[in-house]
Order: C-alpha cells, then structure tokens, then sequence
C-alpha cells in the first residue's frame, strides 16, 4: 500500500461529492487569522489611503493654518477623493484626544459637529465645558 492510502483511506473510498480534505499541512492557531483572511479583507475596501497620506491630510493646509484652514482643507481632500471615486463622503470625527478645549471651540465655531475622545474620563471632563450639541 501507498503511504497516502494508509494515511486517507477515506478519501480514496468516498465519492468527490463526499470527500473530505486531509488536514493542513501548517495549521494557525484558531486565536489567528489565517493570511488568506488577510488578502479577502484588503479587497473589500477599494478606497484605501497609500502609505503617509494621512500625513498630508493633518497638515492639508500648512503648519501654521488656522484649525479653520485645516479642517476646510481636509474636507475638500476627502471630497475629491469621494467624487474621483464615486463614493458618497463620509462623515469626518474630529479626535479630541489631547487637545485643549480652544480647539476644539474653533473647529466648532468652523461648523464641525462631530468629535472622539479615546477616554471616558476624558470625555466628563470636557463635554461640560463645552457646546451641548457636540456629537461624541
């Protein structure tokens, strides 16, 4: 006998329809993802960003621009590129993580609603201070 029937013998005695796989021969651990997972995923999303471009999106309208300035600047960005790929624009959440609360009024005052802070006890202790219909 063949090493592969004495390791399968199922194989060879079931039809196509029922024939199951011998098992991998380099098995992940089920806490990982496998690799093909990994390509799948990175197909999904057809509009990725190229490496270092969410650099230029922070400093979109040079380093000593107004919050105002920046934030116009990066809207603009992410709506061409929305519109290049006919894609509806997302909504932009403005991460307040350790910024003090005048930045976070001028991008309000620039008419930006919509904000992220990483820590709820960050979060207590700015909203208060701040206009009441910020969206967290």
């Amino acid at each position: 006998k063949s090493v592969f029937t004495r390791a399968y013998p199922l194989i060879l005695l079931a039809t196509t329809a029922q024939a199951t796989r011998p098992p991998p021969l380099f098995a992940t651990p089920p806490s990982l993802p496998s690799a093909s997972s990994f390509v799948i995923a990175s197909r999904r999303h057809t509009a990725r960003l190229r490496p270092g471009a969410y650099a230029a999106f922070a400093t979109a309208a040079g380093p000593d621009a107004s919050v105002k300035d920046n934030l116009d600047a990066v809207n603009t960005a992410i709506s061409n590129v929305c519109s290049q790929l006919g894609k509806p624009t997302p909504r932009l959440v403005a991460v307040s993580k350790v910024q003090p609360n005048e930045k976070i009024e001028a991008a309000y005052a620039a008419g930006h609603r919509h904000f992220g802070e990483n820590y709820v006890q960050e979060l207590v202790g700015k909203a208060p201070e701040l206009p009441g219909d910020i969206k967290w």
